[in-house]
């Protein structure tokens, strides 16, 4: 996935004096390219994010960038089903997204950038998923803590809790597996091969091989197992599936 540079940040919007919700939202960090060394250190990472309700899920998406303390922009999304890790239920994307086929995948419900906060019908207590780079899969839970019908006059939205240092956006990890014993090592080996294997899961759900294929290969090559290997063909299958079909159409178009 293309790199690009951190965008100008946003002006925050200030409360006036219409009636405007207030949302309290935690951001807890589920998974991503980080070291044991760093999850010893730091068991939970979470930022607790006010923002009001006619700001939209971009404007969110800027504030997690700005509380993680990262520094490249990738592509991203929101998650609104059932888990926060479901990409069967209502997904909003960036608009460059918003018109791909992804064959039987269900298609995006929203834009980020015209998708406010009220817009999605919170309530204390629901949970939903943000996807940050989908190359590094770098995983989000957010769930909602606290709803205020008026939003107290200040810039929004801002950082009002910080828990967990925050991991840098690409770890080294080769430089710790080095240092690490042979035990700790297969401790991280079975790790990532279940959160690459989850990963790889979720591609293959939204029929994007490629990607499928290079989280089993993380798997296999972190923790060799029957599924891995299975998913992994699965993953070839489909990629072979749409050569084929695009072979029929350009054989038709001739």
């Amino acid at each position: 996935m293309a790199k690009s540079k951190k965008p100008a940040k946003k002006p925050s919007r200030a409360a006036g004096s219409a009636n405007v919700r207030l949302y309290t939202l935690e951001v807890g960090l589920l998974s991503g390219p980080v070291t044991d060394a760093f999850v010893k250190k730091n068991p939970v990472v979470t930022r607790t994010i006010d923002i009001r309700g006619d700001q939209t899920l971009q404007d969110l998406h800027h504030a997690i960038f700005d509380a993680f303390d990262r520094e490249e922009e990738h592509m991203y999304e929101f998650q609104l089903g059932k888990k926060p890790m479901d990409p069967n239920g209502p997904r909003y994307v960036l608009p460059s997204a918003f018109g791909m086929d992804l064959g039987n995948v269900k298609p995006p419900a929203g834009r980020v950038t015209d998708t406010t906060l009220d817009a999605l019908g919170l309530k204390v207590g629901r949970r939903f998923g943000y996807w940050f780079d989908f190359g590094d899969d770098w995983w989000h839970q957010i769930n909602v803590m606290a709803i205020q019908d008026k939003a107290p006059p200040g810039k929004y939205p801002k950082v009002v809790k910080r828990e967990g240092e925050s991991p840098p956006q690409y770890a080294d990890l080769d430089e710790e597996e080095e240092e690490e014993d042979n035990d700790a090592q297969e401790l991280q080996g079975s790790s990532a091969a279940d959160a690459a294997c989850l990963v790889g899961e979720l591609h293959l759900s939204k029929g994007d091989y490629q990607m499928a294929v290079e989280a089993f290969t993380r798997a296999i090559e972190n923790h060799p197992t029957a599924d891995v290997y299975q998913g992994r063909a699965k993953a070839y299958r489909g990629l072979a599936e749409q050569d084929e079909r695009k072979a029929q159409e350009m054989r038709r178009d001739a």
